[in-house]
């Protein structure tokens, strides 16, 4: 031990500020009129605060309805309506979001049932089967307050806003994209390897057909309403999706040092993703960790390049969204329905 850690004394932890909304407390091992948070909720205050660069501006909020929760925290109507939890094949588990000079980290309610109110207020059957849960959803709890901390890291570094407004429109889309996606890889990034489960490391087999069937939904509603707005927004939205999930396993091979290529067995491997793997992962390797502070303009560039990746995959499967007219003007178009059938 060195002199400096002989001084050093003992690490404490800080307890992060918390809030529940549309929760009962019983549900979750609390006391009705006190309200003093359980041990996993204090769990998870205690790993906002260990990561977070200010941790007196962070609030954990343990919500029963995290997309209402969200929706209260956007400042744009706009933004407010256009947020739910569809995340293609997978689910929302956590939402850090910027309020005011604070960060809040939204997380669901359902990590921290006690297992005694579960077997009071459940049906017997209920009860057993969520029972039975309780060790996986603890583990889960602490990965994605891990994830989501790194997102608070990121804010607070003023790392997550991209200002893509000088770019035409097309092209800013798939900046906005490019940016989000690279978002959630980094927050990926500081997940450690000890907190991740196997399956990470591969695509799910739901990934790509969900995408899949996302596509074919939103063009199947375009053939009835016609609207061309609406179609662009359908399938950006719905490759996103894709393109974060396909990104955390990107983050999970990095932090294990893997190389060889994700299983190709997996459903709609070839049709959707093989032409593009690589490149993608690629992109993504030279974007540093939620512990490494970067800048505006290395970001930019980031994001430059994972966004012409992007922009060539959609064209793939056969939509173009392009700039026109210099600039001034944008169009989406179907070139092919080959993904769709």
């Amino acid at each position: 031990m060195s002199a400096n850690e002989d001084d050093a004394g003992p690490v404490t932890t800080f307890f992060t500020a918390y809030a529940f909304e549309d929760v009962n407390p019983v549900l979750l091992g609390m006391n009705s009129d006190t309200w003093v948070p359980t041990e996993q909720v204090n769990l998870a205050r205690g790993v906002l605060g260990r990561y977070a660069l200010d941790p007196e501006q962070v609030v954990l909020v343990v919500t029963g309805d995290i997309v209402e929760s969200a929706r209260a925290r956007f400042s744009g109507e706009v933004d407010r309506e256009a947020f739910d939890d569809e995340r293609g094949a997978g689910v929302l588990g956590g939402k850090t979001m910027r309020v005011g000079a604070q960060t809040h980290v939204l997380i669901p309610y359902w990590f921290y049932t006690d297992d005694d109110a579960v077997r009071d207020l459940m049906e017997a059957d209920q009860a057993d089967d969520w029972i039975a849960g309780s060790g996986s959803r603890r583990r889960l709890a602490i990965r994605t307050v891990v994830h989501e901390a790194q997102h608070v890291i990121m804010k607070q570094a003023g790392e997550d806003e991209g200002d893509f407004s000088d770019a035409p429109r097309a092209r800013a889309s798939f900046l906005v994209l490019a940016h989000d996606v690279i978002d959630e890889y980094r927050a990926e990034l500081g997940v450690a390897g000890e907190l991740r489960e196997p399956f990470e490391f591969s695509v799910a087999p739901e990934t790509l057909p969900a995408w899949r069937a996302g596509l074919r939904a939103v063009v199947a509603d375009y053939d009835r309403h016609r609207n061309v707005e609406r179609l662009m927004y359908g399938v950006l939205q719905q490759s996103q999706h894709a393109w974060k999930a396909l990104a955390n396993v990107a983050a999970a091979r990095r932090i294990s040092k893997l190389t060889a290529r994700p299983d190709d067995g997996v459903a709609d491997w070839m049709a959707l993703a093989d032409r593009y793997w690589e490149r993608f992962e690629q992109e993504l390797a030279k974007v540093p960790s939620p512990a490494t502070r970067t800048s505006p303009t290395e970001m930019r560039e980031n994001a430059e390049q994972l966004a012409d990746v992007l922009d060539l995959w959609l064209r793939g499967l056969g939509f173009t969204w392009r700039d026109t007219h210099g600039g001034s003007d944008a169009e989406f178009l179907i070139t092919s329905r080959h993904v769709l059938d």
